[in-house]
This record gives structure tokens, C-alpha cells and sequence, in this order.
């Protein structure tokens, strides 16, 4: 798979600008990294050159907010990462940081899975059927 821009925290994308990291196993809809660039892929769902027009188009119509979403979520952790020992003895203060890294994770995931929601809607049944199996066969 090629690095391709998109969301990262080990999300099918990877993060703007740089390598995806490998697919999370909780997230089964796609595959790593823009795979419908792929040969493999290509091949394997018989991608046509208009799908991957119109999945590029998919892609870069979600780009700003999956790097909100991704930067969003890497400044809470950041924020939570950098708390003062005094901070961290304030229970209400590092809970309401996590609660700000969980929220900006689920905003990450949500947006990350409405992309590759889209991007599922392009491929026809049969494709949809082949996009599966190769993501079931990722890890084994």
C-alpha cells in the first residue's frame, strides 16, 4: 500500500501528509491507506479508473475535517500528557483531560468512518464482497 494522506492513530488512513500506520483491528470497513490506489486492490475488486476519480473526489471532499479531527485529538493527548505534578494530583483535572482525549478520539473515529462509508458506497455488491475479504485476510 502506498502512504497516501489521510486520518491517523493507527486508522486506515495515517495521519496528513505521512505514512499510514496498519489498520486498527476494531476498524473492519477499509483497508490501510488510500487503497483504492493500490494494484493489489485494483486488481483484486477490478476497481474501475471512474470508482477511483470518484473516491479521490470522496477523499479530498473529507481531508479538512479528518485533519481537524486528527489534530484535535493529538493536542489532547498532548495537553493530558503534559499535566503538572500538580495537575495530576487534581483527579478532576486529569479526568476532564481524558474526557477530552475520548471525545476527540470518537470525533476522529466518527469522521474516519463516514469517509470510509462513502468510499464503500462506490464500489458495486460484488466489489463490496471482495473489498471484505481482503480486509479479512489482513493479519492472517
Amino acid at each position: 500500500m502506498n502512504g497516501g494522506i489521510g486520518i491517523g492513530m493507527r486508522s486506515p488512513y495515517g495521519p496528513p501528509n505521512m505514512p499510514g500506520g496498519p489498520m486498527h483491528r476494531s476498524f473492519a470497513l477499509g483497508l490501510p491507506n488510500r487503497w483504492w490506489d493500490d494494484k493489489h486492490v485494483i486488481k483484486q475488486l477490478n476497481l474501475r479508473p471512474e470508482q477511483q476519480k470518484q473516491m479521490d473526489a470522496v477523499f479530498e471532499a473529507h481531508r479538512a475535517a479528518l485533519a481537524s479531527s486528527l489534530q484535535r485529538e493529538l493536542r489532547e493527548r498532548a495537553q493530558l500528557g503534559s499535566l503538572s505534578q500538580k495537575d495530576l494530583q487534581d483527579e478532576n483535572k486529569v479526568l476532564a483531560s481524558i474526557d477530552r482525549v475520548v471525545a476527540a478520539r470518537a470525533d476522529l473515529a466518527r469522521e474516519t468512518t463516514h469517509v470510509v462509508a462513502d468510499l464503500r458506497k462506490q464500489l458495486d455488491p460484488q466489489q463490496m464482497a471482495a473489498l471484505d475479504k481482503e480486509i479479512m485476510s489482513i493479519g492472517q
